[in-house]
């Protein structure tokens, strides 16, 4: 995958996490960083 599709993945997931916040996934977040 190109750092265009990559980054339009990133931004996507980054909106769907925004539009539906959960305490869990933000700490899924951190652990895969």
């Amino acid at each position: 995958m190109d750092d265009i599709g990559w980054i339009r993945l990133e931004i996507t997931r980054q909106a769907d996490w925004l539009a539906q916040p959960k305490p869990n996934d933000l700490a899924l977040q951190v652990a895969r960083v």
